[in-house]
């Protein structure tokens, strides 16, 4: 199968000859929105430099486009925004880009008020870029990755340091262009809530190692509500349900039935053993979300 981008056991170490990034291969689908999940420290912004060819790897291969030997031509694809936007801070946005947009050379570039209109920044004419909110300096270092008209956007914690408004105008505007325009992203972050609300694939780093690469249905699968409830009883409760709902698990522990939201709606299950002359004496209601299972994995490295 080819990918848009893949790496290939690709590693990193410096001086102190410690592996930053340690033999990771992910895999990134054309299209795609690619959360890299992992703590501070653990080897996501290393890797987004080797991959936009900001570092060279130790070790390993980097495939963009199926290519993998003489690839910076390749890389014209990718737009980047790691670290912070490069601007002149006394300029407005529409002549920061202006000025920018001859690196990439006129021919190459999308009209730069489409763009600010795309980011929401078409009517900041004549504001100073040093004067943005630190929401509206991330949204125009999207802009200027948008210059080149990329088929990639490479993300290194776009939301880091924002404010709730902040967060989910990056997160709809990343939502868009992939929408749009079927801009493939790779977005590196440690808020869980809020890769779980974009992203469609993943993967999990730690220390500098790849734990998991997963795809956003695959995780839904592993998340429920969970239910315990203690009734009048519990052995005639499970022998009911189990001939009820029989493609369904039930089971009895601690002295309280337990199942997933999952298998039937709640008010099915509780309307059905009352009608059987069942009482409910209790219910206990635990979730667990995307933030649990990447949290799991990140902590332990097991599921």
């Amino acid at each position: 199968m080819s990918f848009l981008i893949e790496t290939k056991n690709i590693s990193k170490s410096f001086k102190s000859k410690q592996l930053v990034v340690n033999g990771i291969s992910i895999h990134v689908n054309r299209g795609d929105i690619y959360g890299l999940i992992g703590n501070n420290g653990a080897g996501k912004t290393t890797l987004l430099k080797m991959i936009v060819g900001l570092l060279y790897p130790t070790s390993g291969d980097i495939l963009i486009d199926n290519v993998k030997d003489n690839i910076e031509e390749t890389r014209s694809i990718i737009g980047s925004l790691i670290e912070n936007p490069t601007f002149y801070p006394q300029k407005d946005a529409y002549t920061n880009l202006k000025l920018l947009s001859y690196l990439y050379g006129q021919s190459n570039c999308q009209d730069i008020n489409e763009i600010l209109d795309f980011v929401g920044l078409s009517n900041t004419k004549g504001k100073q870029v040093k004067l943005f909110s630190l929401g509206m300096k991330q949204r125009f270092g999207i802009a200027v990755a948008l210059l080149s008209n990329p088929e990639i956007l490479i993300l290194d914690e776009p939301m880091n340091g924002l404010d709730p408004n902040g967060i989910k105008e990056i997160r709809d505007l990343i939502v868009r262009l992939n929408k749009k325009f079927n801009t493939t992203f790779i977005i590196s972050s440690h808020l869980l809530d809020e890769l779980s609300k974009s992203a469609t694939r993943y993967g999990i780093i730690k220390d500098g190692k790849l734990v998991e690469e997963i795809s956003r249905e695959s995780v839904i699968e592993h998340c429920s509500t969970f239910y315990k409830v203690k009734t009048s009883n519990n052995n005639k409760a499970l022998e009911l349900l189990t001939k009820e709902f029989n493609s369904c698990e039930f089971n009895i522990e601690n002295d309280c039935l337990l199942f997933s939201s999952k298998i039937k709606a709640i008010d099915e299950i509780m309307s059905f053993l009352m009608s059987k002359g069942i009482k409910i004496q209790e219910i206990d209601k635990s979730d667990y979300n995307f933030e649990d299972y990447f949290l799991e994995k990140m902590n332990d490295g097991k599921k």
